[in-house]
């Protein structure tokens, strides 16, 4: 069933093998259904062109170069006219209903910037892997929008949430710019405080595992559009969560201090050491020798398409 009043967008570059499947599972879905091709070299987007003679709402952008795989998605934010919007990965693809059933979730909770469902992991050829259902859910479903963001940097794994169903406004306040790894888990954090995000487990998103064994190099290059020599921006996303929790908790006493230490443990924990100051360096030596082996049984999970809180 198409639903009114929400766009798609697609951000692609060298997504051949799977962009049809994915034009194919939104385009019923939506009024507006963007696509923007990132300068592939592949084929994708001629056959993006054959789709739009198919889809009279599917409309296709063609970069003249790459632009990174951020300025893409902020490419397609910027495009949409309508009151809800969201991203679909060009390998990824959703089951029918599934626009509709977010949409009766987010129209049913006003106070809400985001409504997702659950994922379903597979691999490249289809076949499932594991599916993730956020337990954490009710953590940052909540009234509190610091409650929200102290469940977000302590929770979140997963960001296929990301892929959900937003309020287009709500999501374009919590975009702040940088070209650093990690950013979609600063930008969902920042939505967080915009408004609840609300899980509908009747509906799944299915999400292709086509890249799991990436170097933090080729993660970079892919994000900026560009080659860093090497050279990763691996803690900028610490600090800016770390700077989200500061900024929230500054009116907020002893409460305030203890989330921001307890954020600071947690971000050492889950991303390693980060900050040059003393005291930084001090915790550090104490937290992360403590969380290494749950950092690896965290990455065997995440490898087999779930995690240990999600199953």
């Amino acid at each position: 069933m198409k639903v009114h009043g929400v766009t798609i967008g697609i951000p692609v570059y060298n997504e051949r093998r799977h962009i049809e499947q994915a034009v194919r599972s939104a385009a019923p879905q939506c009024e507006t259904l963007l696509v923007s091709d990132n300068a592939s070299t592949d084929g994708s987007a001629e056959i993006c062109e054959r789709l739009c003679r198919e889809y009279q709402n599917l409309r296709l952008v063609r970069q003249a170069s790459n632009l990174g795989a951020l300025d893409n998605f902020k490419f397609l934010l910027d495009q949409a006219s309508t009151p809800r919007f969201m991203w679909l990965g060009a390998h990824d693809f959703i089951p029918e209903g599934y626009v509709e059933t977010l949409a009766q979730a987010l129209d049913a909770s006003p106070d809400a910037a985001l409504a997702f469902g659950m994922t379903r992991n597979v691999s490249n050829e289809g076949t499932e892997i594991g599916w993730y259902r956020f337990d954490y859910h009710a953590r940052i479903a909540g009234p509190s929008p610091l409650a929200r963001l102290d469940g977000m940097i302590c929770c979140l794994r997963n960001c296929s949430l990301l892929h959900g169903l937003f309020r287009t406004d709500l999501l374009r306040k919590s975009w702040e710019h940088g070209n650093f790894l990690g950013f979609d888990r600063v930008l969902l954090a920042r939505a967080a405080m915009q408004g609840r995000l609300i899980y509908v487990p009747a509906t799944h998103l299915c999400r292709r595992i086509v890249r799991d064994d990436d170097t933090w190099q080729k993660r970079m290059v892919r994000v900026s559009g560009v080659d860093t020599g090497g050279k990763p921006v691996r803690h900028m996303m610490q600090f800016r969560l770390e700077s989200l929790m500061r900024d929230a908790t500054v009116h907020a006493g002893w409460r305030g201090y203890w989330l921001r230490l307890k954020v600071r443990v947690v971000l050492i924990g889950k991303y390693g050491p980060y900050g040059a100051t003393a005291p930084a360096r001090v915790l550090a030596a104490v937290v992360h020798p403590f969380t290494r082996a749950a950092r690896a049984v965290n990455r065997q999970f995440r490898r087999l398409g779930r995690s240990p809180e999600g199953d």
